[in-house]
């Protein structure tokens, strides 16, 4: 007897304060989710349309604050969605600390004291190159350390 493996496929199962979350620009998705309908539109934009010299750092704790804010806006929502291509993995981390109800790793108190110290100097450091002129990134070809590829 052959069975339509359709009506056998298993719902996913959500449970009271459970979120789906969606990850990066190239998911796509749509049906119900406690009976709301939810369509997540792919977002994907091909390489060839993005200059690496216009991307913008974020800031680690800005991105603690976006995530917040984040959390915050979908708290009734049955999912959120996390963009980007590729997703930040700090923000990822940070989304499933929050939602795992655990510490947030940046806050541990044995990580807080190197963390902040390493965050200070490198951007202490970068504030130090901007000042003397020195550009993040520097167009076309340039002098590279020892390590650098070996290019014919």
């Amino acid at each position: 007897m052959a069975r339509n493996s359709r009506s056998h496929r298993p719902k996913p199962a959500i449970k009271y304060g459970e979120k789906v979350i969606f990850v990066g620009d190239c998911c796509q998705w749509e049906g119900k989710l406690e009976g709301e309908i939810v369509r997540v539109e792919n977002l994907y934009k091909d390489r060839s349309t993005l200059d690496p010299y216009e991307v913008k750092h974020q800031d680690v704790y800005a991105r603690m604050l976006k995530m917040g804010k984040k959390l915050r806006e979908v708290k009734q929502q049955p999912y959120i969605r996390l963009e980007g291509c590729p997703v930040s993995i700090g923000e990822l981390v940070l989304l499933l600390a929050e939602l795992g109800n655990i510490q947030n790793p940046y806050f541990d108190k044995r990580q807080i004291v190197g963390f902040n110290r390493s965050y200070l100097a490198w951007r202490g450091s970068s504030a130090w190159e901007r000042l003397k002129g020195n550009p993040y990134q520097i167009r076309g070809a340039t002098e590279r350390g020892r390590a650098r590829p070996e290019v014919e």
